[in-house]
C-alpha cells in the first residue's frame, strides 16, 4: 500500500530500480519524479485490481484499458501519465521483462492542449502594489513579499516558499537558486521594490525561527512552509472580494511578469532566461497577451467583404 495506490512489494522494488536508473541517466526534478511515481503506481494498482500478477502477463489491451479508464483532472495530465508510462515500459522491454513491442500500445503523441493565457489586469496589478505599500501586519508583510517575488521576478510559488537566506545577495541585488521544477540553477536581478518588501517582512513581520528559509509559518511551530498553499492564499486574500477575479492560483503572477516583459519590448530569449526556461519556444503562449503589437498584425478583409442580407 502506498497512499491511494495499492501496490505489492515486487512492484515497489521495480519502481525503486527504475527511478534510480532515471536519476542516473539525467537530472530528475521532484515534480517529474512525482509524475513518474503516480503514473507507474496507477498502472500497478490497475494490475492488482484486475488480477494481473506479473509484468509478463501484461498485454496491449491492458495498457489501452488503463489509458482510457484512469481518472485525470485534464487532458494534459493524461498525456503526462501516458508518456511516462511508455518510457517505463521501454525500460522494462530493454530489461527483457516485457515484449519489445509492448510500449507501442501507449501513444507518444497527443493532441495539443491550447489554453488562453490569463494575466492580471492593470487594475489588479495596482491593487497588489497598493496592498504591499500599506502592509503592516506580519501576514500582510509575508503576502506582499511573496507577491512581489512572483509579480516582479516571475518566480514560481514552489521556489518562493523554499527561498533561503543564502539565496539572496543583498550586495549584488540578486537572488539565485535551483528551480524545484526543473532542477536548473538560475540567478535573477532583484528589483528594489522586491528587496524592500523582503526586508520589511524579515525585520518587521517574520517570527523568530531557526528555519533557514525566508518565509515561515506564523503559527506554532514556526518552521519552513511545506507546500504551495501559503503562496496561493497570499493572492486569494487580496482578491477575496474582487467580483471580476477569474483566477485562483498564484501562477498568474509569473504569467503577468512574462507578459509585461514582452509588452515592454524584451526579446524572447531574454524572457525565456528570466523565467528559467531552457527553450525560447516556451515563451510562445505569452504572445497572445501583447494586445498592442497584435493590433499591428491585423489582417485586412479586402476581397472577402460580406455580401449577405440586411445591407451589410
Amino acid at each position: 500500500m502506498s497512499g491511494k495506490y495499492t501496490i505489492t512489494e515486487w512492484q515497489s522494488t521495480i519502481y525503486e530500480q527504475y527511478i534510480a536508473f532515471r536519476k542516473r541517466a539525467s537530472s530528475c526534478a521532484p515534480s517529474t519524479e512525482r509524475t513518474i511515481r503516480a503514473a507507474i503506481f496507477s498502472f500497478f494498482s490497475y494490475m492488482n485490481a484486475n488480477g494481473i500478477d506479473a509484468l509478463s502477463d501484461v498485454r496491449a489491451e491492458h495498457l489501452h484499458d488503463w489509458h482510457i479508464s484512469s481518472e485525470h483532472s485534464s487532458s494534459r495530465a493524461r498525456n503526462l501519465y501516458t508518456s511516462q508510462l511508455r518510457i517505463f515500459f521501454e525500460y522494462l522491454s530493454e530489461k527483457g521483462l516485457v515484449p519489445i513491442s509492448l510500449p507501442l500500445a501507449l501513444s507518444c503523441q497527443h493532441a495539443p492542449n491550447e489554453t488562453v493565457v490569463k494575466v492580471l489586469s492593470r487594475g489588479q496589478i495596482e491593487t497588489i502594489e497598493t496592498y504591499a505599500r500599506h502592509a503592516k501586519s506580519p501576514m500582510q508583510l509575508r503576502d506582499s513579499a511573496m507577491l512581489m517575488l512572483g509579480l516582479k521576478m516571475g518566480m514560481r510559488g514552489a521556489d518562493i516558499y523554499g527561498l533561503k537566506f543564502s539565496d539572496i545577495s543583498w550586495r549584488k541585488q540578486a537572488i539565485s537558486f535551483i528551480q524545484q521544477k526543473t532542477g536548473v540553477y538560475i540567478e535573477l536581478p532583484m528589483p528594489v521594490v522586491v528587496g524592500n518588501s523582503i526586508y520589511r517582512y524579515i525585520t518587521e513581520g517574520r517570527p523568530a525561527s531557526t528555519a533557514d528559509t525566508v518565509f515561515v509559518n506564523h503559527v506554532s511551530p514556526d518552521n519552513s512552509l511545506r507546500g504551495s498553499t501559503s503562496v496561493r492564499n497570499a493572492i486569494q486574500r487580496i482578491f477575496r472580494d474582487d467580483a471580476e477575479r477569474d483566477f485562483t492560483g498564484f501562477h498568474i503572477t509569473r504569467r503577468t511578469f512574462a507578459s509585461q516583459m514582452l509588452c515592454s519590448g524584451s526579446t524572447v530569449p531574454l524572457i525565456a532566461a528570466a523565467l528559467g526556461h531552457a527553450r525560447a519556444e516556451s515563451v510562445a503562449p505569452y504572445l497572445s497577451t501583447d494586445d498592442e503589437n497584435l493590433r499591428r498584425c491585423a489582417i485586412g478583409c479586402c476581397g472577402i467583404e460580406y455580401a449577405g442580407r440586411y445591407g451589410l
